[in-house]
């Protein structure tokens, strides 16, 4: 009878372990998601800005240095 209380707590312990360790990968990998997500807003944003200062139709020399900045990453 121990020994199937103690084959039980080590199952358990064993479970428990795993859990944690998918708790953790869990965390960093939302994280990491969180990450690319303010990096992806970023891009679009400079992405529209790009586009505004490509569509009108004013001829201005200062519109390639800030095209320029944009694009610098």
């Amino acid at each position: 009878m121990t020994e199937t209380v103690e084959d039980l707590k080590s199952a358990v312990r064993f479970y428990h372990n795993q859990a944690d360790y998918y708790k953790e990968k869990n965390e960093k990998l939302k994280k990491k998601a969180s990450e690319y997500e303010i990096e992806r807003k970023d891009f679009v944003n400079r992405l529209n800005k790009i586009y505004e200062l490509t569509v009108s139709d004013q001829a201005d020399p200062n519109k390639i240095t800030q095209i320029h900045e944009l694009t610098k990453y």
